[in-house]
C-alpha cells in the first residue's frame, strides 16, 4: 500500500508540471453576428517560467498561439498580457511569464449560424523552463453558448461585463501575432539525435522530475541550438525501493558514514569528549550525546531542504567556490580550538554562582561538533549511500526529508548510545596528559583536511581563502594572548569584540583584494588526465555527439575534486592497467564531466541519466548509444570490465 501511495504521489506531481488552461468567455451568451472575445488563463508550474513572444535578445523558443479554422467564427485578433523581463541562468534576458499568463482571442460569429453552442480549439506551442527547458504543446477545447432569440437582452458591447478582473486584463493587454488552422495529424515526435525534443502532451512528464536543476555558470554559455534536452534511455542498474525498505537502508547508510575517512578527525574529537565527560553525571552525558546528534540531524535536514527545493545534489554545497572557502575557513577555525586558541568557558565567578550548571556548559559546542562531523562526512558519503541516494534525490520533497532524517538518525545513534552506557564509557582510557597530545593531533588532522579541500577551489580563490584563514589565526591569537581562561567578563567581551573586528577586516580585505584575476581552475587540468597513459578529455555535448556520429564507444565519468569516492574509483579502477588496455582495445573516447564547480552541461546530462549524485559513470556503446549503461557509486572493477568487454 505504501509503495502504491508513493508511486501515486510521484505521478500526481509529474502531471502537475504541465501547463493548465482555463477559459473565460467575454459574455455568458452570444447572438449570431456578434463580436466574440475569449480569455485564456495559462497556469504555469511553480518555479518555472514560460517564454513570451517576442522572445527578446536571449535564447529560447517564442510562444506560438494557434486557433482552429471554424466556418462559424472568423478569428480576427489575438492579444496578450504583458510579459516581464526575465534573466535566465544562461544567456541574455528574455520576455517571460511566471505563475500566470493571459491571452485573448477575438472573432466574429457567422450571422447564419443556428445552434446552442459552438466548439473551438486553441493550441499553445511554447517552452517552459526551470533550470532545464522543456517544449510543451498544449491543446484545449472551449465552447461558446449561443442565443438565437433576436429579442434576448444580450446587447452589452463590453467584454467581460460581469468579470471586472478579466475586463481590466483585456484592456491592458497588447496585440500579438497568432496562427489560424490547427493541424490534427499525428502528434509531433521528438527530433532524433543527441539533443532531441520532449513532447509533454501528458507523456514523458515524469522526466521533468528527473531532468531537473541545470545550474548556471558564466563560463558555460549555450547557443539556441544547444538547449540541453537529451533523448537517452539509460539501462539503469539503479534499484527501486518501497518506502520502508528505503528508510531501513538509509539508517544503515547513515550508520556507515561514521567509518568514512572524512569523518575520522571528528570521531577522535568526539571520543575525547566522552573521556572528558566520563566522570560527569549520566544525565549530563546523555545531553551531550543528544546535542551532538541534534547537530548531525540538523545538517541532514538542511541538505534535504537543498535537495528538495533547490535541486542540490549530495555534496553539491562543495560546488560553490565561496561556500567551499567558507567551509575551509570554518574547519580551520575549529582546528584552532584544538590548540586552545579560544574557549567558550564562563568566568569562574559565574560558574560558582551556579549559572554554569543551568545553561549546560558545552552543549552548544557539542551541537556544533555534530554539524561539523556531518559536513566532513558529505564528500565521503557517496559509496555508502549508493543507489539509494540516486533514487531518493528523485522523489517527492516529503520522501527526501524522511530519508535524509533516517540517514541523520543512523549516523547519530552510536553517539547517543555511547553517552548513555556506563559500560561502554568505562572501556575508554582514563583522562590524562595524553588527551592534550591527542587534541593537538586531531587539530593537525583538521588542518590537513582543510588543505585537501582547498585543492578543489578555483585557483583565483586560493589566495583569498588563505587570507581568510590568516585573519582567523590573527583574531584567535589576539583572543588567546589577551583573554586567557579566568579573566574578567568585561575584559573577555572587549577582547572578543576586537578579535571579531580584526577577523571581519581581514576577511573583507581578502575577499576584495586577494582573488587572482586568472580564471583558470586547478581541476580543469588535473581531471583531464587520469594517468600518464590514458587521456580523458573534458566533456561537452558536441564532443559526445561527434563520438556517436563517428561510431565510437564513449565513456563519461562524472567526478569532482571534493568527491573522495571519485578519486578512489580513479585510482582503483580507471587507472588500472587492464582497464586502460581495454579502453584502447575498444577505441573508447573517454570524457571527464567535472562538476567540482558549476558545469551546467555535465549536470544536465547527469540528471537526465537519472542521478543527482556522484560518483556516476555512463557507458555509451557505439551501436546503441541511446541506451547507455550507467553505474552509480563505487565502481567494481570486474563489473566495469565486463561492461566494457561487451562494447563493439
Amino acid at each position: 500500500m505504501k509503495t502504491f501511495l508513493l508511486i501515486l504521489s510521484f505521478v500526481i506531481t509529474a502531471f502537475s508540471q504541465d501547463l493548465e488552461l482555463s477559459f473565460q468567455p467575454g459574455k455568458a451568451r452570444y447572438n449570431p453576428g456578434d463580436t466574440v472575445v475569449v480569455g485564456i488563463e495559462v497556469s504555469i508550474p511553480r518555479s518555472f517560467h514560460l517564454y513570451g513572444n517576442p522572445l527578446g535578445p536571449g535564447i529560447g523558443k517564442p510562444l506560438k498561439l494557434t486557433v482552429d479554422q471554424n466556418k462559424n467564427i472568423e478569428w480576427i485578433e489575438a492579444k496578450k498580457s504583458a510579459a516581464k523581463r526575465f534573466n535566465p541562468p544562461i544567456g541574455d534576458w528574455v520576455w517571460a511569464y511566471q505563475s500566470k499568463a493571459y491571452f485573448f482571442i477575438k472573432g466574429v460569429l457567422s450571422e447564419d449560424f443556428f445552434g446552442d453552442s459552438i466548439k473551438s480549439e486553441i493550441e499553445i506551442d511554447a517552452l517552459i523552463c526551470k533550470t532545464m527547458c522543456i517544449p510543451v504543446i498544449k491543446r484545449a477545447v472551449f465552447y461558446l453558448s449561443i442565443d438565437n432569440d433576436a429579442d434576448a437582452q444580450n446587447f452589452c458591447s463590453l467584454a467581460f461585463p460581469n468579470a471586472p478582473d478579466w475586463q481590466t486584463r483585456y484592456e491592458k493587454s497588447e496585440p500579438m501575432e497568432f496562427l489560424s488552422g490547427i493541424q490534427h495529424s499525428e502528434e509531433p515526435r521528438p527530433p532524433q539525435g543527441i539533443l532531441g525534443g520532449i513532447n509533454l502532451n501528458l507523456e514523458g512528464l515524469s522526466s521533468l522530475e528527473k531532468d531537473n536543476e541545470l545550474s548556471s555558470d558564466e563560463d558555460h554559455q549555450l547557443s539556441s541550438e544547444e538547449i540541453l534536452i537529451w533523448d537517452y534511455s539509460p539501462l539503469r542498474s539503479q534499484k527501486d525501493y518501497n518506502l520502508l525498505t528505503a528508510i531501513l537502508i538509509a539508517l544503515l547508510a547513515g550508520l556507515a558514514l561514521n567509518i568514512t575517512p572524512c569523518v575520522f578527525p571528528m570521531l577522535g574529537i568526539r571520543a575525547l569528549s566522552f573521556v572528558q565527560g566520563a566522570g560527569e553525571s549520566r544525565r549530563r552525558a546523555f545531553l551531550s550525546g543528544l546535542f551532538f546528534a541534534g547537530g548531525i540531524v540538523s545538517v541532514f535536514m538542511l541538505l534535504a531542504g537543498l535537495a528538495a527545493f533547490a535541486g542540490f545534489s549530495w555534496g553539491q554545497q562543495f560546488q560553490n567556490p565561496y561556500v567551499m572557502a567558507g567551509i575551509i575557513a570554518l574547519i580551520f577555525l575549529f582546528s584552532l580550538g584544538m590548540f586552545h586558541y579560544y574557549d567558550f568557558a564562563l568566568p569562574s565567578g559565574i560558574a560558582n554562582a551556579g549559572v554554569l550548571r543551568r545553561v549546560g556548559s558545552g552543549l552548544g559546542g557539542d551541537f556544533f561538533k555534530g554539524m561539523i562531523a556531518t559536513v566532513l562526512a558529505t564528500p565521503c558519503g557517496g559509496p555508502f549511500l549508493g543507489a539509494l541516494l540516486a533514487w531518493a534525490l528523485l522523489q517527492e520533497p516529503l520522501t527526501i526529508f524522511v530519508l535524509f532524517m533516517a540517514m541523520g538518525i543512523g549516523m547519530a545513534v552510536p553517539y547517543v548510545l555511547l553517552s548513555t552506557s556506563r559500560r561502554l564509557l568505562n572501556l575508554l582510557p582514563k583522562p590524562g596528559r595524553w588527551m592534550e597530545d591527542f587534541k593537538h593531533f586531531m587539530g593537525f588532522l583538521l588542518i590537513i583536511f582543510a588543505i585537501y579541500l582547498m585543492k578543489s577551489l578555483d585557483m583565483r580563490l586560493i589566495t583569498m581563502t588563505i587570507g581568510i584563514c590568516f585573519a582567523i589565526l590573527c583574531a584567535a591569537s589576539v583572543n588567546k594572548r589577551f583573554a586567557p581562561f579566568g579573566v574578567s567578563l568585561s575584559r573577555r567581551i572587549i577582547v572578543s569584540c576586537l578579535s571579531i573586528i580584526l577577523l571581519l577586516t581581514g576577511t573583507v580585505f581578502s575577499v576584495i583584494f586577494l582573488p587572482v584575476k586568472s580564471s583558470s581552475s586547478l581541476s580543469s587540468s588535473a581531471n583531464s588526465i587520469l594517468s600518464d597513459e590514458t587521456v580523458w578529455i573534458p566533456f561537452s555535448p558536441e564532443a559526445l555527439k561527434n563520438a556517436h556520429a563517428q561510431g565510437q564507444n564513449a565513456i563519461v565519468n562524472f567526478t569532482a575534486s571534493w568527491c573522495s569516492a571519485c578519486q578512489i574509483n580513479k585510482a582503483v579502477v580507471l587507472n588500472n592497467r587492464a582497464v586502460i588496455n581495454l579502453h584502447a582495445e575498444k577505441n573508447a573516447v573517454l570524457f571527464t564531466a567535472d562538476i567540482t564547480n558549476k558545469n551546467p552541461q555535465a549536470e544536465s546530462l547527469l540528471h537526465h541519466l537519472g542521478s543527482r549524485s556522484i560518483p556516476f559513470l555512463a557507458i555509451f556503446p557505439a551501436d546503441s548509444y541511446k541506451e547507455p549503461v550507467v553505474m552509480h557509486g563505487s565502481l567494481s572493477k570486474n563489473k566495469y570490465m565486463t561492461a566494457i568487454k561487451k562494447l563493439p
